[in-house]
């Protein structure tokens, strides 16, 4: 029963947090007339959340550790045809601002995306570690009383820990943690200040735009294969899967890292070839004076966060801003806390 209850509820964020636009740029008054997209895209979200309780319930280890990766992939196709129907309907309205019209009659088959912070992502990780905890939780005294907390590269346990608080829930608030970095870089990374061309401003807001969207995906596949794992770990009888299971979340997050990367360099360069095209008479320089060593860009008058590679399609830290280096420090803390244990 508590299976069946945490697969629905796992299914609950895209059905109760409906996306408003699904990442296009819409007006309020063009959001109200796209009602029965939202209610079909809620109603396959409950379909799946059924199907999720039926398969979780009926079908056996080990084929039942491959489930949820499944409905995570049927959820997120579930989102791409909502937002296909969403643009196709835009499209055939014409509901297009000044710069979506440009790049249109320009020939580009894009959508220029909406800087917005896909909530329902972050919110559905969360609600994963959550009803991990409480699984565990309520499987307590099935638990061994000593707690396996690091494997060999054979994936055998090689040190063991007493089971508390600390041991148990360990990954839960790794997880949440690692979720709520995410989270402030896309919130700091999504208000940037505006003060050069038009040609930059639409390929800047564009480039965020995909980015955040890009790595608000990776956390969340990350959190889940916290939560999952977290649950395969401790549970005797699941201790036969420790292997598959680590596995097939390391290649996943590893997938969706590089496809995630590639997706935002192609697109990147997409906006930014649109941008020149439309605005041929604002275009930016090449500031050669603030790039250290000519490649580590350090500019204190430039408020922006990440810009645009020197050197070729792609990203950049702007050196000079607080939020570039705290992620650095964050990025090295957690290689030394990694590093450390395993020495």
């Amino acid at each position: 029963m508590i299976s069946i209850l945490i697969t629905i509820i796992l299914c609950l964020p895209p059905i109760l947090l409906l996306p408003s636009s699904f990442g296009l740029r819409l007006d309020h008054e063009h959001i109200a007339q796209i009602v029965d997209i939202k209610l079909r895209y809620r109603a396959a979200g409950v379909i799946i959340a059924v199907i999720a309780a039926v398969c979780v319930t009926l079908i056996p280890f080990p084929g039942k550790l491959a489930t949820p990766i499944i409905f995570i992939a049927l959820h997120a196709v579930n989102w791409f045809v909502a937002r296909r129907s969403v643009r196709h309907r835009k499209l055939a309205n014409g509901w297009l601002d000044d710069e979506e019209t440009k790049v249109r009659e320009a020939g580009h088959s894009f959508m220029l995306p909406v800087l917005t912070l896909p909530l329902y992502l972050y919110t559905g990780g969360w609600l994963a570690l959550l009803l991990a905890a409480i699984y565990l939780d309520t499987s307590w005294d099935s638990m061994p009383v000593q707690i396996p907390i690091h494997f060999d590269p054979g994936f055998k346990t090689d040190t063991w820990a007493p089971r508390n608080g600390g041991s148990v829930y360990f990954l839960t608030f790794l997880g949440l943690a690692l979720s709520l970095v995410f989270l402030l870089i896309c919130l700091f990374i999504r208000l940037p200040s505006f003060t050069r061309g038009k040609a930059f401003r639409t390929s800047h807001v564009a480039t965020l735009a995909t980015a955040i969207h890009a790595l608000s995906w990776l956390q969340c596949l990350i959190t889940l294969s916290f939560a999952y794992n977290q649950v395969a770990y401790l549970l005797p009888t699941l201790h036969d899967y420790e292997k598959p299971v680590s596995i097939s979340s390391l290649v996943a997050c590893v997938i969706m890292f590089v496809g995630g990367l590639c997706y935002v360099i192609l697109q990147t360069g997409r906006y930014e070839h649109a941008a020149r095209e439309l605005f041929p008479d604002q275009l930016d320089d090449d500031d050669k004076k603030f790039y250290i060593l000519g490649m580590f860009y350090y500019n204190p008058t430039d408020m922006r966060v990440l810009v645009n590679d020197r050197f070729g399609v792609g990203l950049d830290f702007n050196w000079a801003r607080w939020q570039s280096q705290a992620f650095m420090l964050v990025v090295l803390g957690v290689i030394v806390a990694v590093i450390i244990p395993a020495a």
